[in-house]
């Protein structure tokens, strides 16, 4: 009898550690379950045959919930990254795909209701805030003010707490803003040597154009950088000799040269502005120059400039996934 009393009391210890073991895991208290287990683990032996079954099955589920709260705490813990960089709407999808999970304790629970009440509401301020520095640069870009409105809206592209129609955009306001600042660059006064392309009166004799061209190359600094549809056109039939035909090619070609070279400086400096799709549309005026200037520049030359002109299509492209990538950290 002494011995019966042992067994059934070390019985009555396991199915204790069983019983809490299970209120434990129906409450989440996982941690505390697996070792109330472990415990009744021990006495084994002494359960029946359906009290074993279940804490096997029991043990089992356990396994299976501490692994899914190791990734619950994972969305938590990119969550609270997320939050620092100032990333709520991404931060929110992970909270909230987290508060849905069945392995959430009750406390669990409220915290995370909370938390995200709290990225809600910063996340309306920073819409508000947002809307506020918009609307003030719509307002310098009405005035007249379009280098600093500029600037505002390219720290306002890409924000994530901004929401406006197509055509309203910060990026549609940046290329009106660069169509307007590249127009109002080529509507500056045109220098002399732009009219040595556009004189077309046939009394003008080659040699007062020749004048007119040696002035150009001799300036090159002063021709206008505009000239994608410009090509050499000279009467030389007047030259009697064979020198004035030699002096007269070697004129066009040094007009040629200085064409194509002020159209790929036009190009490096707006590269050098920020400017990329005007210095996009640069380069093709570039090869579209060269194109039209073709019969007066050797194939060397050409190649030469070519080269010039795909090592800028490289830098620009550079430059731009740069420029994409400091806006999407927000370090614009």
């Amino acid at each position: 009898p002494q011995q019966d009393n042992r067994l059934e009391t070390i019985r009555r210890v396991a199915q204790q550690w069983l019983a809490v073991g299970i209120k434990q895991y129906q409450k989440c208290f996982f941690g505390a379950a697996q070792l109330s287990f472990q415990h009744a683990e021990e006495y084994n032996q002494y359960l029946t045959t359906p009290e074993r079954q279940s804490l096997k099955e029991y043990s089992e589920k356990i396994e299976l919930a501490l692994y899914e709260r190791k990734k619950l705490f994972e969305h938590i813990e990119i969550a609270e990254k997320l939050i620092s960089q100032d990333q709520i709407l991404e931060a929110k999808a992970h909270i909230q795909k987290s508060r849905n999970d069945k392995f959430l304790t009750q406390h669990e629970y409220r915290r995370l209701t909370e938390k995200l009440k709290q990225l809600d509401e910063q996340f309306e301020q920073r819409k508000k805030e947002a809307l506020e520095y918009y609307n003030h640069y719509i307002q310098l870009y009405e005035n007249g003010h379009l280098q600093e409105a500029r600037q505002g809206f390219i720290e306002l592209t890409g924000n994530a707490f901004l929401s406006v129609a197509n055509g309203q955009r910060p990026e549609d306001y940046l290329m009106k803003i660069d169509n307007t600042l590249g127009l109002e660059v080529k509507q500056r006064p045109k220098t002399p040597v732009d009219t040595i392309a556009q004189k077309t009166d046939l009394a003008v004799t080659a040699k007062e154009r020749d004048e007119e061209i040696i002035q150009a190359v001799r300036n090159p600094e002063k021709i206008l950088i505009e000239p994608s549809n410009v090509s050499l056109q000279i009467d030389d039939s007047q030259s009697s000799t064979a020198e004035d035909k030699n002096e007269a090619d070697g004129l066009k070609q040094s007009y040629a040269k200085a064409i194509v070279k002020n159209t790929i400086t036009k190009a490096h400096k707006l590269v050098d502005e920020g400017r990329y799709d005007h210095a996009s549309q640069a380069i093709e005026e570039s090869r579209e120059a060269i194109k039209n200037n073709k019969s007066h520049l050797n194939k060397q030359l050409r190649l030469q400039y070519e080269q010039q002109l795909r090592q800028l299509e490289k830098k620009i492209t550079e430059l731009r996934v740069q420029w994409l990538g400091r806006s999407a950290s927000g370090d614009l």
